[in-house]
């Protein structure tokens, strides 16, 4: 099992209940792919770098979640179907990446 975060950006048009049942879409996702989620964080709107689907904002969406290797490509792709949203990244977490540091 290895430690992932995964970076969502969804529709800047969402809002309200539409924005949660996104929300709840990706959650489930990691979770009906054995994944276990030990932080989620709706980082709010932010204007984007530039226009992705004639989109200029974005929601972003953090989520830290353990899972199965074998399974992040799966999750990628089932979320990649929900047309709200823009991108998806996940990255692998290293373990205990802190520097010692010496007197």
């Amino acid at each position: 099992m290895g430690s992932y975060e995964g970076m969502f950006i969804l529709s800047g048009e969402l809002e309200g209940e539409f924005l949660e049942k996104e929300v709840d879409y990706i959650k489930n996702e990691i979770v009906k792919q054995l994944g276990e989620i030990s932080e989620a964080k709706l980082l709010g709107k932010r204007r984007l770098a530039y226009p992705i689907k004639k989109m200029q904002q974005g929601i972003y969406l953090l989520i830290n979640f353990i899972s199965k290797p074998d399974v992040v490509e799966v999750i990628l792709k089932r979320v990649r179907l929900n047309q709200a949203l823009l991108r998806a990244l996940i990255f692998r977490k290293e373990k205990n990446s802190t520097n010692e540091i010496r007197d």
